[in-house]
C-alpha cells in the first residue's frame, strides 16, 4: 500500500471519528433537550394546578367574606376592606395566571429547542452515514489500486521470466 493510500485512509478514518464525536455530542444535546421538555411540561402542570387552586381558594374566600356580611349594616370602611380583599385575591389570581403563562412559554421554547436539536441530529446522522460511505469507497479504491499494482507486478515478473527463458533458450 502506498503512502498516499495510507494517508487517505488515515484522513478518512479521522474524519469519521470526528463526525462520530460530533454525533455523540448532538445525541447528548438531544437527550438534554428532551429532559428540558419533560421538565417544562411538569412545571406547566404544576402552574396550572396552582392557578386553579389559587382561583378556587380566592373565590371561596371572597364568597365567605361577603356571606359573613349578609344582614349586617356595612360601613364605608367595611366595604373598602372587602373591596381591598377582593382586589388582593384578584391580583393573586393574576399572578398565578402570569406564572402559568410563563410556564407555557417555557414549554414552547423547550419544544422549539428540541425540534432544532432533532434537526441537527438528523443532519449529523446523514453526515455520519456519508462519512462511512466515503470511507468504504476510499477503502475500495485503495484495495483496487493495490490489486492492480499486484497484477502489474505479477505481469512484469511474468514478462521478465519469459524474457529470461527466451534468452536462456537462445543460448
Amino acid at each position: 500500500m502506498s503512502a498516499t493510500d495510507r494517508l487517505r485512509l488515515k484522513q478518512v478514518a479521522t474524519l469519521e471519528r470526528l463526525q462520530t464525536v460530533r454525533e455523540e455530542r448532538v445525541t447528548r444535546q438531544l437527550a438534554s433537550a428532551q429532559k428540558d421538555v419533560v421538565r417544562a411540561e411538569h412545571m406547566l402542570r404544576n402552574a396550572v394546578s396552582a392557578s386553579e387552586r389559587t382561583a378556587a381558594e380566592q373565590t371561596q374566600a371572597r364568597a365567605a367574606r361577603w356571606r359573613a356580611q349578609v344582614g349586617l349594616e356595612l360601613s364605608g370602611s367595611t366595604i373598602q376592606f372587602l373591596n381591598d380583599a377582593d382586589k388582593e385575591g384578584l391580583s393573586s389570581i393574576a399572578l398565578s395566571a402570569q406564572a402559568q403563562q410563563k410556564a407555557k412559554d417555557a414549554l414552547e421554547s423547550a419544544k422549539e429547542d428540541l425540534k432544532a436539536v432533532q434537526e441537527q441530529a438528523r443532519v449529523m446522522r446523514t453526515i455520519t452515514s456519508r462519512r462511512g460511505a466515503l470511507r468504504r469507497r476510499v477503502y475500495q479504491d485503495v484495495m483496487q489500486r493495490q490489486r492492480m499494482t499486484e497484477e502489474v507486478q505479477r505481469d512484469q515478473y511474468a514478462q521478465i521470466m519469459f524474457a529470461c527463458r527466451v534468452v536462456d533458450a537462445q543460448e
